[in-house]
């Protein structure tokens, strides 16, 4: 089993104020990977740290066996950011050119895209089940369409792996599931790999095959008994609070 990414003892501070100190752990080809906690327990610092957008304080990272100081394969990581509907929505475009921005790299600078680039958009498109959309104002779907959109522009580019921050925040129950359902499709069909930020490990612990939990400074991986654990425990302290 290839080993996609590797972390060792990671530390990271904002104005020497730590927000997670010897985090490790591993990603293989084929996880699906659910990484959950509070807000401000670092998630999205962390996807920054192995984007190489941010350089941690110590320790060090491994993309697919090199250290990331000497790694060169970036189009090999499709990334989703966090509100990513949100920066798009006013954009004047259709929904098949929102996708087809993500292969600037192929096309070229000030080039149109071919008829080839577009067979990629719509095949992606159709993974993600929005063929249909193709010509629609990205501006014009509903939150969970444009979630749906974004993800087709990760994979047109076809990652070696997806990094996704928070893709359900924002979008209603269907949608979720609907988002959740292909993207364990993916997984299970196509043997993605994806490491997926998520607030709600509820429905994120049925579809993901690994649970990382980023709370007070540290990480670990939760197994089954201790998501259900969690989940039982979030369900009783809900429920105190509502008697009260």
């Amino acid at each position: 089993m290839n080993t996609i990414i590797e972390a060792n003892n990671l530390s990271f501070q904002y104005a020497k104020e730590p927000i997670f100190t010897d985090v490790s752990f591993h990603i293989h080809e084929g996880d699906f990977i659910a990484l959950t906690g509070a807000n401000g327990a670092g998630k999205s610092t962390l996807l920054k740290l192995l984007l190489g957008e941010l350089t941690a304080e110590q320790g060090s990272i491994k993309l697919f066996g090199d250290d990331i100081i000497r790694f060169k394969h970036w189009p090999w990581l499709g990334y989703m950011p966090q509100n990513g509907a949100a920066m798009s929505a006013n954009f004047p475009a259709t929904v098949l050119e929102i996708v087809m921005a993500n292969l600037y790299a192929q096309i070229g600078m000030m080039r149109m895209p071919t008829k080839q680039h577009r067979q990629q958009a719509i095949a992606a498109l159709e993974q993600v089940g929005m063929t249909e959309y193709a010509k629609r104002p990205f501006g014009m779907l509903s939150g969970g369409q444009q979630q749906r959109a974004l993800l087709a522009r990760v994979l047109v580019s076809q990652p070696k792996i997806m990094i996704l921050d928070e893709p359900t925040a924002g979008i209603d129950t269907k949608g979720i599931e609907v988002l959740l359902q292909i993207l364990s499709e993916l997984n299970r069909q196509k043997q993605a790999t994806i490491l997926m930020v998520t607030h709600d490990l509820a429905r994120a612990s049925a579809f993901a095959t690994r649970t990382l939990c980023l709370e007070e400074g540290s990480l670990v991986e939760l197994s089954t008994g201790q998501v259900q654990w969690e989940l039982k425990h979030k369900h009783q302290h809900r429920t105190t609070e509502t008697s009260a």
